[in-house]
């Protein structure tokens, strides 16, 4: 059953890059999990067999979804003209690419006292373990701007043909900051942050060959940021447990160097198996979906009882600790709820990327974060995770701010 759904996904994904505009939700969803299903089948690592009522659960979230964004544009969209032009889009893009900067000296300046000059700039372990901990709960929040930068330097350089380069490279900058911290997933989605606004906004005609090596392109950089910030951090096959459990890996060593590559994209399909087998009784009424959100409202006061982002592991031989998107819908309303909130989440993304083919600045850089959700899905639920909700209001902030400045620089 697993490869016929696989096939169908596949084909599916196929027919989305054909039919639909670039990088549309519905793309973005069906290609990564067409990915990652199509590698759990392979099963290079002892996964027990997956069941069909789990595979039921994803069929059902990916239709709600994939069908909501392709009934979103019948939704109304703002019907006044937009009063953002190029011009406060660059303003926004400067303002927030240089606070995102300051932020990242201001991290790297505590780091270095912390830890030293080498941890701090060849993200040690050390410096990871204490940024997890919460030891840089302030200064590590430099990261949402830069997420921000990213996405609105990449809308810059899609307005902006005449300074296009400079604008790439303020984007690329932006991704860059995010190294400092530590996280491989937070360079990755801010690059695709900063490539899905730049595509958005420019629409560049790739079909055919340049599709396929841009997309090959894409995913061949995020898997070498994944192994080189790897073996800086001391996560590889080599320090995993993966080397005591027999598998494809112990068999052929030359490719132990993609193990825990191939672990990261397909496990979260083995653990989301073991949820949906056996959900947790109490459900937790939005506090997982919603955590960043209760936990101010407790550290306001309120009776709210947030969900820890980091779950408890699955059993043993491959543990793992992240559940797909489907994990927090799955605590918060049950399996039952899965394809409504999906089918909601679809309706959202599939009208913001409406919104964004009248060549709106903020539907635009909002979608190019959002859509660092839709492609992450497959391993953990993101749509309203701490640094989206943030990177988004940021950028919501910005706007007027860079509206301001720039009717001031027009008087001078």
């Amino acid at each position: 059953m697993l490869v016929l759904i696989v096939v169908l996904f596949v084909a599916a994904s196929a027919v989305a890059w054909w039919r639909l505009d670039l990088v549309h939700p519905a793309q973005l969803w069906l290609t990564v999990w067409s990915l990652a299903l199509g590698l759990f089948a392979l099963h290079l690592l002892p996964y027990d067999t997956i069941s069909g009522e789990t595979l039921l659960w994803i069929t059902a979230a990916s239709l709600a979804f994939v069908g909501a964004t392709l009934v979103a544009p019948r939704l109304p969209t703002p019907g006044a003209p937009s009063r953002i032009g190029p011009q406060q889009v660059q303003w926004a893009a400067a303002l927030l690419l240089a606070a995102a900067l300051v932020g990242c000296a201001l991290f790297v300046a505590q780091a270095v006292l912390d830890v030293g000059p080498r941890a701090a700039l060849f993200t040690s372990w050390t410096l990871r373990a204490a940024v997890h901990e919460g030891a840089y709960a302030v200064t590590v929040k430099y990261l949402y701007v830069a997420i921000a930068a990213a996405a609105m330097c990449g809308v810059a350089a899609g307005v902006a043909s005449e300074r296009r380069r400079w604008w790439l490279a303020a984007a690329g900058a932006a991704v860059a900051s995010t190294y400092f911290a530590t996280g491989r997933s937070t360079l990755v989605i801010t690059g695709i942050a900063a490539s899905v606004a730049f595509l958005v906004t420019a629409r560049p005609r790739l079909v055919g060959r340049r599709l396929v090596l841009w997309a090959g392109g894409a995913a061949l950089l995020s898997v070498t940021v994944f192994l080189v910030m790897g073996q800086l951090i001391g996560k590889t096959y080599g320090n995993s447990d993966l080397g005591s459990v027999r598998s494809f890996f112990t068999e052929h060593p030359h490719a132990q160097s993609l193990g825990t590559a191939y672990m990261y994209a397909s496990a979260p399909i083995g653990a989301l198996d073991v949820l949906v087998r056996k959900p947790p009784q109490d459900k937790s009424d939005g506090c997982a979906m919603f955590s960043a959100v209760c936990s101010a409202l407790s550290r306001a006061g309120l009776d709210t009882r947030p969900v820890q982002p980091i779950r408890p592991f699955t059993a043993e031989p491959i543990p793992w600790n992240t559940y797909t998107a489907l994990d927090d819908v799955i605590r918060d309303v049950g399996v039952r709820g899965v394809p409504i909130i999906f089918g909601l989440l679809g309706l959202l993304c599939g009208w913001l990327f409406a919104v964004t083919r009248e060549g709106r600045p903020w539907a635009i850089a909002i979608y190019a974060v959002l859509s660092t959700a839709i492609i992450t899905s497959v391993g953990a639920n993101t749509f309203a995770a701490a640094h989206i909700l943030g990177a988004i209001t940021i950028m919501l902030v910005s706007l007027p701010a860079a509206m301001v400045l720039s009717m001031l620089a027009s008087r001078r």
